[in-house]
């Protein structure tokens, strides 16, 4: 009954339009509510945003010096400009190291914190819940939802957030140094993206399906072993072994499909986006030729230019992982506000009086004992705790 009652609760729109505009809403509605609880720790996320700027910026700088190196010491066999190209490379890869340090361990004080706010308050909300609730619900879901969801959660609020923050402010910085370079060859190259854009959505709206579908049978398999495990002395009594490894084995095999559904859509994602990524290079390595056989750039711009190129198209391929785990993240976040919105079948009144400290004692007035034989009475008799 409670499954037949969760398939109708996780039951789409038949009308796809429909689904596709309720999804959007919800992915930014779902979002929102996750900034809510950084929204505490704005200093330290800003500081951490301004280290993370500051460091992207001076990665930017190797393509530069290249083609320096190319342009002015290789033809000049200028040894000095050379010592003081490699000093100056050293000073800022040393820079880089440190505001990376401070930005890495800045972002995860603050992803830590929310999750750990996270953590306690559906806890604290598990706890006001009616018993109601843990009869429709199996203890192997809620403590899914607490681990797994929360697990997803993490791991995108820290890891995934550094690494989507710094890839794409790399991408923003290169992209305006590539038009500074040479923009008649960047707008080629800007041609590219909206169909890469548009394959990430498509795809994207698939493998977060995909993700909830995954946690949903972790869920069940929890809930199977949960119900054994709970119940191991009936399991024994009627030789039910057997069926319960069945049971399990059919759950795990569900959790098994719903996997390989998700890593199929992420394994055509992946080199969908990196053969548009690598297909530019080609594309950029053809075209800056030619614009430095006409003499619109020079040969250490043209080795520029692709350095920067790379550094477009690694960002550009690794969004799709990105994207990937974030919409995974997405559907277990979803998951736990739906849990937090659960509101209790019993409620005080808004007019409730609020329960005094107690002093831990029951006293006891004009209450007999009768024992056929014996009576025992008391005018007034007290029990401390």
């Amino acid at each position: 009954m409670s499954e037949r009652f969760r398939r109708i609760g996780r039951r789409y729109e038949s009308d796809k339009d429909t689904q596709r505009r309720r999804l959007n809403r919800e992915s930014l509605h779902t979002f929102g509510r996750l900034l809510g609880y950084v929204r505490p720790y704005r200093r330290q996320m800003t500081f951490s945003m301004l280290l993370l700027l500051v460091s992207t910026l001076l990665g930017l700088v190797l393509p530069l010096v290249v083609q320096n190196l190319v342009d002015v010491v290789l033809i000049d066999k200028n040894l000095t400009r050379l010592n003081q190209l490699a000093i100056g490379l050293f000073v800022v890869f040393i820079l880089q190291a440190l505001f990376s340090f401070g930005h890495r361990l800045t972002l995860a004080f603050v992803g830590e914190k929310v999750i750990a706010t996270i953590r306690v308050q559906i806890y604290t909300h598990l706890q006001s819940l009616s018993l109601k609730y843990f009869a429709d619900h199996r203890t192997g879901e809620v403590v899914s939802r607490l681990t797994n969801d929360v697990s997803l959660m993490q791991t995108a609020v820290t890891d995934n957030l550094v690494a989507l923050l710094r890839q794409a402010i790399t991408l923003i910085g290169a992209a305006v140094l590539l038009f500074w370079l040479n923009w008649r060859l960047t707008l080629i190259i800007l041609t590219g993206i909206p169909i890469i854009s548009l394959t990430m959505v498509a795809l994207g709206r698939q493998i977060r399906k995909a993700a909830k579908a995954v946690q949903d049978a972790l869920a069940e398999a929890a809930n199977v072993v949960e119900e054994t495990v709970s119940g191991i002395r009936i399991v024994k009594s009627f030789v039910r072994e057997a069926h319960e490894i069945g049971r399990f084995s059919a759950r795990v095999n569900d959790t098994y499909e719903a996997a390989m559904w998700r890593a199929k859509i992420g394994a055509v994602l992946g080199p969908i986006i990196g053969f548009m990524a690598f297909a530019s290079i080609t594309l950029t390595l053809w075209f800056g030729s030619i614009e430095v056989i006409e003499g619109r750039l020079s040969a250490g711009g043209l080795v520029a230019y692709l350095v920067y190129t790379m550094m477009v198209a690694a960002p550009v391929a690794s969004l799709a992982g990105l994207y990937a785990q974030f919409q995974s993240a997405l559907g277990a976040t979803e998951r736990l506000f739906e849990l937090l919105d659960t509101a209790p079948d019993i409620a005080d009144r808004p007019d409730a009086t609020v329960l005094p400290p107690v002093a831990g004692r029951v006293e006891f007035d004009e209450v007999d004992f009768d024992y056929v034989t014996a009576v025992f009475s008391s005018s007034a008799a007290t029990c401390a705790t």
